[in-house]
């Protein structure tokens, strides 16, 4: 609760430069915001705001403009957003959208996290707000906004971009919270050792291990490794003859969560093992500790976000490797009882 309340309490970004958006008003200047509007889409913009619209599936509307880069290794990019029936296409990127690109002087560096929001279907207003690192070798800024293959209706207001930097006290208020779970985590840790199991004692560290790995890990790492899978997968996967009609959208499983659900059943599972000897309940708490301590310690993780939807993926494969540890264990003894 305290690195909860604490995170609140101490905003990480302060700015550290002016607006970078030339009309930031939205009053269609032609000089600032660069528009395409194919045969089937359109672009307004009334009383500060802009409504891109799309009837063609097949093409994409956008306004965007190019901002050198800023002195500063970050910015803050903030708009207000509604959709309207918004159909997506078939990538996973055909939303009605709002992003970010950087460019190096040569191309667009789309292996960086590039996305305010993306959207579909239809949501009432509200502000999105986060903050991008700059690479390097980033010399032109492109804030776009764009309904991407999809149909419907976007609009945007109020947008902003601005270059923010760390606040002083939110780096004491993070240094303070790591070293606390830091000392919490080696005493959680240190009640495991007394465990039963030489094999399983290795997995359970190993798997704690590589859990606070991917909790630590900073949101622009995190992203580039996912599409690095995710890219390979769809690489492996076979592909459907060119005459084949459309693959229907499918929900699967996002790899991230099947991340977490993995890893944390190979944690409960080992746990379970080790603290057989104790109650169920030890092995459930313990689990339900560093489900919840995990996502945080993410209010402090630049880029990352707590979300409940982790926390209860963690859960449900920390219980499935608990009860799967209970499974084996009754069936070994039923059979070693029939030997």
């Amino acid at each position: 609760m305290l690195t909860a309340l604490s995170a609140m309490v101490f905003d990480p970004f302060v700015p550290c430069g002016p607006e970078l958006l030339q009309d930031p008003g939205l009053n269609g200047n032609d000089a600032a915001w660069k528009t395409h509007s194919p045969p089937g889409t359109s672009v307004a913009f009334i009383n500060n705001t802009v409504r891109l619209t799309s009837h063609n599936p097949d093409t994409s509307v956008q306004i965007q403009q190019g901002i050198p880069r800023p002195d500063t290794r970050m910015v803050r990019f903030i708009a207000r957003m509604r959709a309207e029936d918004v159909v997506p296409g078939d990538k996973k990127y055909n939303k009605a959208r709002v992003i970010l690109a950087q460019n190096d002087g040569h191309v667009k560096c789309w292996d960086v996290p590039h996305t305010l929001f993306a959207l579909t279907g239809t949501h009432p207003w509200k502000t999105y707000t986060k903050v991008f690192d700059l690479l390097p070798e980033t010399r032109n800024l492109i804030p776009t906004f764009q309904l991407s293959r999809a149909t419907g209706t976007l609009w945007v207001t109020h947008p902003s971009l601005i270059p923010v930097t760390h606040a002083g006290c939110y780096a004491w208020a993070r240094g303070a919270a790591y070293t606390i779970w830091g000392l919490f985590f080696v005493f959680l840790a240190s009640t495991w050792r007394k465990g039963m199991g030489a094999f399983f004692k290795p997995l359970v560290f190993l798997s704690f291990a590589a859990i606070l790995v991917g909790t630590l890990v900073p949101n622009h790492v995190k992203h580039d490794v996912t599409e690095r899978i995710e890219h390979k997968v769809e690489q492996l996967s076979p592909q459907p003859p060119q005459d084949a009609p459309a693959p229907q959208p499918s929900n699967p499983l996002p790899l991230a969560q099947a991340g977490h659900f993995a890893l944390f059943a190979l944690f409960g599972f080992g746990l379970a093992v080790v603290l057989f000897q104790s109650p169920m309940a030890s092995a459930v708490l313990d689990l339900i500790i560093l489900a919840g301590s995990t996502e945080l310690l993410q209010f402090y993780i630049h880029g990352r976000t707590p979300l409940w939807v982790d926390f209860f993926t963690d859960i449900a494969g920390g219980m499935t490797g608990i009860l799967l540890a209970g499974f084996t264990w009754r069936k070994w003894r039923r059979e070693k009882s029939a030997a």
